[in-house]
Order: C-alpha cells, then sequence, then structure tokens
C-alpha cells in the first residue's frame, strides 16, 4: 500500500526528451492535491522510496533487477528493538491501483542480528513467504513476467545466486494486471495499518534494472520517476541511471 504522496514542485529543468526506446514511457505525473495532474519527476511517499516507470495498459510484459541484501541497522539515536526494511520490485500498483504483482525481500535487524525473508504476491497486502533465511551480503535476482494480464497469469523468480536458495513460482492475480507500471522499491513495512520502524538500510542497488516491454523490447528505469520517503523529514535520496535504481538511506 502507497500511503498519500506529496508532489514536489517541478522545475524547468524537469522537462525532456525520453530517448527513442522509451518512447512508450513518460515520467508520470503526480497528483496535485486539489486532483489535477501537474509536471513532476519526483514525489514524497510516507512508506516508499525508488522508481516508477510508467506505460499504456498492456505495455509491460518483465520488470527484473538484481540487488545485494543490505547489512541494516537500527537508526542512530533509535532505542533497541526491531527494525525493518522490505525490498521488492513489481508490476502495476503505482498508477494502476486495482493489482499489482510483487517480489522481493522483508530485512529485520534485531537483537539477534539480520535476516532477510523473501516473499512474493500478486494482490496487495496478501504475501506468501518463500524459505529461507537470506543474509546479508547475498546476491539476489528478481523477476515478475506477466504471462497474460487479463487472466492475471504471473511468472516470479527470487533467485540467491550466493546460496543457491530460492523459488521460480507461477500463480495467478484474482483480478486483470494493467501491466502498465514497473516499479522498484524500499517500502517502510505496515502492520495492524501503522509503519513499522524503519531500518537504516544505508543504500540499496536494483542493479541491471530492465523492463522488457510486451513488442520484446529491452529498456531501463532512466526516465522513471523517483519516489523519495518522507516521514516528518527527508528519509531517502534516490538516484535512477540507464541500468539501476539506488535508495540512499540519509
Amino acid at each position: 500500500m502507497l500511503f498519500s504522496t506529496l508532489a514536489i514542485a517541478s522545475l524547468a529543468a524537469s522537462v525532456f526528451a525520453l530517448p527513442s526506446s522509451q518512447e512508450h514511457f513518460a515520467a508520470a505525473p503526480a497528483a496535485h492535491s486539489d486532483g489535477t495532474d501537474i509536471t513532476t519527476y519526483a514525489q514524497y511517499s510516507a512508506n516508499w522510496a525508488g522508481a516508477a516507470l510508467r506505460g499504456h495498459a498492456g505495455t509491460i510484459k518483465e520488470v527484473t533487477a538484481t540487488i545485494k541484501i543490505p547489512t541494516i541497522h537500527r537508526p542512530v539515536d533509535q532505542p533497541d528493538g526491531e527494525y525493518n526494511a522490505s525490498i521488492w520490485l513489481g508490476v502495476d500498483g503505482d498508477t494502476c491501483s486495482s493489482a499489482s504483482a510483487r517480489i522481493g525481500l522483508d530485512v529485520t535487524v534485531n537483537a539477534s542480528g539480520v535476516i532477510g525473508q523473501g516473499w512474493y504476491s500478486s494482490n496487495p497486502g496478501r504475501r506468501s513467504y518463500l524459505t529461507g533465511p537470506f543474509n546479508a551480503g547475498d546476491s539476489v535476482k528478481l523477476r515478475v513476467t506477466v504471462n497474460n494480464a487479463t487472466s492475471g497469469s504471473l511468472s516470479m523468480l527470487l533467485s540467491d545466486e550466493t546460496n543457491g536458495k530460492g523459488a521460480s513460482i507461477g500463480l495467478s492475480s484474482s483480478v486483470p494486471l494493467c501491466a502498465q507500471d514497473a516499479l522498484w522499491v524500499v517500502e517502510d513495512p505496515e502492520r495492524n495499518g501503522a509503519l513499522e520502524p524503519l531500518a537504516d538500510f544505508t543504500s540499496v542497488l536494483f542493479d541491471t534494472a530492465t523492463v522488457t516491454l510486451t513488442t520484446g523490447e529491452k529498456i531501463g528505469p532512466q526516465g522513471a520517476r523517483a519516489i523519495e520517503m518522507y516521514q516528518g523529514r527527508a528519509i531517502t535520496y534516490v538516484d535512477v541511471q540507464p541500468s539501476s535504481v539506488r535508495i540512499t538511506y540519509l
């Protein structure tokens, strides 16, 4: 669930032409508080940080990236306890709010250390967990493939290339997919309607981030809208590059 967002006022320098290989996409305009659309290429969220690439309905076939599980920490000046961060990628769930498909890891730090738990979801809020644990420093490949948007047929992959763990999953969403949003996100997880304490995740890099279009063309995240996390202060800095998305904890 993406909490309500506050749009960042756009700068004149934000107006740019996308490369021809990304002609299907434009940075999605954020919703203004009065319901109108304004042209802006970043927004604030209470619980998401990352990048969102928007296409026309039925445009996106597959979203992939490789991450390194971070060694997360208790934030400075925060009390002892459990702190969390969720790292995932997916299709839909941004401009298309009716359905989503996601796969990723929940990373937790407490008195026992750092542990990662793999999961996937074909509907917001309904996660299925994978056999783990997955460890800090592991290199993990993530992939969501839309086999048929109308029927909701999906394939997902979480492959820990360090220890050989992971799963390849075939499933169906209970509702049709729009196949129009590609997302790479670090999330402050929600439990019982409230945000959990967010860990200091230092930096998360979605490397070799790729979107495969239904035409077969492959593009990167360049031109995606950056989503910055704000919780009374700016929590993150997002850097979107032609083949990667880096989210840095401030």
